[in-house]
């Protein structure tokens, strides 16, 4: 009678410390699955008390092999006391028996003591084919690769779209037969519109300065302030006229001296900022303000060039 009342008692204090034993198991919801399938295995984490769970996410060993893709990894809930309960979703793309990635979670032994992994047992995974068992045209199937050229490729084929709209424009806008198809501008040009865009040149100038870091704003609002003026002129029948196009629309006396060219020069650096992603150094900036501040400089010495009528007068 006293020998199968020890067994018994022994039995009885080492039940409880196997049910509580620390645990970290992966179980995929299904034992099989097609290739591609996105498969889901249950977490579960079990700790001894005075343990704590320092990681929520459960995170790779190392990388997955090839042919396995990590697609999602829930963060674990508490279930119950020291035990803890989530989901990680896996696609497997090579047929056969597959393993799962190993994943780990740090957690503290015992209070004030140095963190430490918990790692789950291997777990392994039948992968069947989508196509008749034997097909000899079955191959593994591969994640997609995302492949890319050489980056100045992909520069020069966007600078080449922009300035194809823009020649076709110009080709569509162009005027027929030598007439303009807009309003001629007056013979007497007016230097106040100049000069106030020279004022204007030099507050984009200085805010540029300031900000520190305004080289590519700089290059937008420099063109602005050119369209600005032209459109208070007459020039130009509305601020948002194509780059080939606003040259054609100057008057004669600013076209002289080469005017039409330094426009388009000036409106094109422009356009290579904002739409090919250009970024110039600060001393382009600088030679670029120059520049549209040396052309509004000739144009109001055009404008205060009086008429030879009124100088003989």
């Amino acid at each position: 009678m006293r020998s199968g009342l020890l067994p018994a008692l022994l039995l009885a204090v080492l039940a409880p410390a196997a049910l509580s034993a620390q645990g970290f198991e992966l179980t995929p919801d299904v034992p099989r699955a097609l290739v591609g399938d996105e498969v889901k295995l249950t977490v579960k984490v079990t700790l001894l008390p005075g343990q704590e769970l320092l990681d929520l996410v459960p995170r790779n060993l190392i990388p997955p092999p090839a042919g396995t893709r990590v697609i999602r990894v829930d963060t674990l809930r508490s279930t119950a006391p020291l035990e803890y309960s989530g989901k990680i979703t896996i696609a497997w793309f090579r047929v056969g028996p597959q393993p799962v990635p190993t994943f780990t979670l740090l957690y503290r032994p015992e209070p004030n003591a140095f963190p430490d992994t918990l790692v789950h047992a291997p777990v392994p995974m039948e992968i069947a084919s989508l196509l008749p068992a034997g097909n000899p045209s079955l191959k593994d199937i591969r994640p997609l690769l995302w492949i890319s050229g050489p980056v100045w490729l992909q520069m020069a084929f966007l600078a080449s779209l922009v300035g194809g709209g823009f020649l076709w424009l110009w080709w569509r806008t162009r005027p027929k037969g030598g007439t303009d198809a807009f309003a001629p501008v007056p013979a007497e040009l007016d230097p106040g519109p100049f000069v106030r865009a020279l004022r204007a040149l030099e507050a984009v100038e200085a805010r540029a300065a300031a900000s520190g870091a305004g080289v590519d704003p700089l290059y937008a609002e420099v063109a602005a302030v050119l369209r600005s003026c032209l459109l208070e002129i007459g020039a130009l029948p509305f601020p948002g006229l194509t780059t080939p196009e606003a040259p054609v629309r100057l008057p004669e006396p600013l076209k002289a001296g080469g005017g039409a060219e330094r426009l388009l020069r000036v409106l094109g650096d422009s356009d290579l900022v904002k739409f090919a992603a250009v970024h110039p150094d600060l001393p382009a900036a600088r030679h670029h303000v120059e520049g549209a501040r040396a052309l509004l400089e000739a144009w109001r010495a055009v404008a205060e060039r009086k008429p030879p009528a009124e100088e003989a007068a």
